[in-house]
């Protein structure tokens, strides 16, 4: 028997089944004897009577501050945790700015100004982002992991605000994170629930509790931390993504707990999913692909069921998805088999230029088919600048007209002379500057075929400065295609992502419309850069 005790007690010893505690209700200074860290404006406060909090920030502009916990699990492997706390964002001015952050990573930064209301570390970040900065993106309750924002909860000023809010202007928060899947719940009402987060289990991780001010301010105070991590003793649901035609869900072996991925069942709606598990190193792979498509708007409930480690535990994890929007392409839209020379790949760039005199013309999409129209004067658009393109155009004819390139590379345009938006390898506009030396008052069009290889769902990413239309059919320049994807009006270099669904493989005339009123503009197309496929798998090119 004691042969046999060694080994299990050697390797239970990997994973220390034990819960690590943080509580501390800032009655005292908990800054000087080091229990926390603080940065920036962040300080704990003697509200007297034998009390205190801790502020991130007051009701004063230009502030950051950052409160750390630090690692209280001695460097150990930590899957999760419980905490809960006060938060008070409350008072300062007309439209008080600008927020909150609670963050779990082991990279966390230590510096106030790292840590804001948009978090920080490569982890977990639930951000209480306050003020608008004018593209509708706040008030909000935001998750990100690794900065990348993966759920977003929009509120009002009031709802997300704490003055006057029970007895004090501080309201509970709970965030329990175990098992890749989040909690938040935030005045008594749950925010997120079992939202698949993904974060892998973090060694030595830290926990902070980051805010900022600009030239709005609020008071940004917490009390009352508790916080109990969790050993990594299950699996671990890494990823969960979804369409209109099914979902993929991943588990992480934890140790001593690995996934056996012939029990891995679902259920979608109370019906059993005929999907397919696979299993590659340490991670569990589940894809069910539904025969028909789901309506765009419309949520279902999953219910995954597996068994890990030995003996045999069945674990059961309720998911839920709703389905985005998406464009269903006819077949008719596809190119008849052979019509496109596929040796010759590329675009063909169309691009006129205004001489506005200094007065940009409108970013609207009807400028656009305007001026690619001929209708709003000469094209002083340069043929002789080809950077981006296979090689020089001629002179509009008529005047009036846009003027051609072929692109065999890709379309990925700028002029700011470096990279701009999120695909590297920017090249300049073909025909900017034009032949005035301005860079503005521009209407371009890419039309292309792309070949999808099956049926299913795509997604289509343009990245654009200012706005665009993304349209399909079998003449790219019939007004009455479908349109996948648009923006409308003036904005700095941003991604529009839009999915659409292609009946059976086949070759697909795609049309881009864009426009620039005053620079700095870039249009690129990032063609099936991530595409969902049947299964909804991830592809490149």
């Amino acid at each position: 028997m004691a042969r046999l005790l060694t080994p299990l007690l050697a390797a239970a010893s990997l994973v220390p089944l034990k819960a690590g505690t943080f509580s501390n209700n800032f009655d005292t200074d908990p800054v000087t004897p080091g229990t926390v860290l603080v940065d920036g404006s962040a300080k704990w406060v003697d509200s007297g009577g034998g009390a205190g909090y801790i502020s991130i920030t007051d009701a004063q502009n230009s502030l950051n501050g950052l409160m750390t916990v630090p690692d209280f699990d001695n460097g150990d492997l930590v899957g999760g945790f419980t905490a809960t706390f006060k938060l008070a964002i409350k008072d300062g001015t007309g439209n008080p700015a600008d927020g909150f952050s609670f963050n779990w990573a082991s990279d966390l930064p230590t510096a106030a100004g790292s840590v804001s209301e948009e978090g920080g570390g490569s982890g977990l970040s639930v951000c209480w982002d306050i003020y608008d900065n004018g593209g509708g993106e706040a008030p909000s309750i935001d998750v990100k992991v690794g900065g990348t924002t993966v759920a977003q909860h929009k509120m009002t000023k009031a709802e997300i605000m704490t003055t006057g809010f029970g007895s004090n202007g501080f309201a509970d928060v709970r965030i329990k994170y175990q098992a890749g899947l989040l909690d938040v719940d935030y005045k008594g009402l749950s925010v997120f629930a079992s939202l698949p987060a993904g974060v892998p289990p973090q060694a030595a991780a830290a926990f902070g509790f980051g805010a900022r001010t600009g030239s709005e301010n609020a008071n940004q105070w917490i009390d009352d931390v508790n916080i109990t991590t969790v050993p990594p003793t299950v699996p671990t649901v890494t990823t969960f993504r979804s369409n209109a035609k099914g979902f993929i869900v991943s588990l992480v072996d934890a140790p001593n707990a690995a996934v056996d991925q012939t029990t891995v069942t679902a259920t979608v709606d109370g019906v059993a999913a005929a999907g397919t598990a696979t299993k590659t190193g340490d991670t569990t792979s589940f894809q069910f692909t539904n025969p028909n498509l789901y309506t765009a708007g419309s949520t279902h409930n999953v219910v995954l069921t597996y068994k890990y480690g030995s003996p045999a535990t069945t674990a059961t994890t309720p998911l839920s998805f709703t389905v985005g929007a998406y464009t269903s392409l006819p077949t008719t839209a596809a190119l008849a088999p052979g019509v496109i020379d596929t040796s010759k790949k590329g675009f063909l760039w169309r691009v006129h230029e205004v001489d506005d005199g200094g007065v940009a013309l409108a970013n609207t999409l009807s400028r656009t088919e305007q001026q690619l129209s001929g209708l709003l004067g000469d094209n002083v658009a340069d043929p002789a600048a080809f950077a981006g393109a296979d090689g020089p155009s001629t002179a509009p004819n008529p005047s009036t007209a846009p003027i051609s390139y072929t692109v065999s590379n890709v379309i990925n345009f700028t002029d700011s002379g470096a990279d701009t938006g999120s695909m590297p390898g920017d090249t300049a506009f073909p025909g900017i500057p034009g032949l005035n030396g301005s860079n503005d008052s521009i209407a371009g069009e890419v039309v292309t075929a792309i070949q999808f290889p099956a049926e299913g769902i795509y997604r289509l990413v343009v990245n654009s400065d200012d706005g665009f239309r993304t349209t399909m059919g079998k003449n790219p320049r019939d007004p009455s295609n479908p349109v996948l994807g648009f923006f409308e009006g003036g904005r700095g270099p941003a991604d529009s992502p839009f999915d659409v669904y292609i009946p059976a493989a086949g070759m697909y005339p795609m049309r881009t419309i864009w426009e620039e009123g005053r620079r700095w503009r870039s249009a690129r197309n990032l063609l099936a850069i991530a595409g969902w496929l049947t299964p909804p798998v991830e592809r490149s090119g």
